[in-house]
């Protein structure tokens, strides 16, 4: 599975898990307004303070809590973008995705041609002395010296191709795939794992943070 799939199926789940905590975070929001009402029926209105000294959270000019801010948390869009991203979880199940989508081409292999070359080099030197006979006038030995360099050479190639081993081609690629499938699936869960625990940890947070303000 190439990178912008998985980059498009990650955005999706995102939104989706966005608007789940949107829609808590507005209850939350419309519970905590109608605890916070005075007797008398009258609204108060924020005038956009920021660094409340009692909790640790603060409100920007629109009234809005930030979460975190110390802790250098964000949005919950921000928060499951950096789980998604570096998880290490994810990662390595990614990883082993990846491994695993190599099977595929490996089995694919039985259905191509194999070619094999061989070459081959030998170089011999000669260098002989041996006795003929007797120098008739003089009556010494005669020798002869034999020099020579001999330098053979071999080349080969060989090409073979598998018309039929049984089916065993087939049902390796089969089976191959079949993980691939698996491996895919393994992701998809380890994913929804980690944003679901992401979005709960979020959510935690805010009703924390919404708890102590009370």
């Amino acid at each position: 599975m190439g990178p912008g799939a998985l980059r498009g199926r990650a955005i999706a789940r995102i939104a989706a898990l966005a608007a789940c905590g949107a829609l808590s975070l507005a209850s939350l929001a419309a519970s905590q307004t109608l605890s916070e009402q005075p007797a008398n029926g009258q609204t108060q209105t924020g005038n956009g303070q920021n660094g409340k000294g009692q909790n640790g959270t603060g409100q920007n000019g629109n009234g809005s809590r930030l979460v975190g801010m110390g802790a250098g948390s964000g949005t919950m869009d921000l928060a499951l973008v950096q789980a998604y991203q570096n998880n290490p979880t994810l990662n390595s199940q990614r990883a082993a995705t990846r491994a695993i989508d190599e099977n595929v081409p490996t089995a694919l292999a039985g259905f191509r041609p194999r070619v094999s070359g061989t070459a081959s080099l030998t170089d011999q030197y000669l260098d002989s002395l041996s006795r003929t006979g007797n120098d008739p006038r003089t009556g010494g030995a005669l020798y002869t010296q034999a020099k020579g360099q001999i330098a053979v050479q071999s080349y080969g190639i060989t090409a073979t191709q598998t018309l039929f081993n049984g089916l065993q081609t087939a049902g390796r690629t089969r089976q191959a795939e079949g993980q691939v499938f698996s491996a895919r699936e393994q992701l998809r869960t380890a994913e929804q794992t980690v944003l679901l625990s992401a979005a709960t940890a979020y959510m935690n947070l805010l009703q924390t943070a919404a708890i102590l303000e009370l």
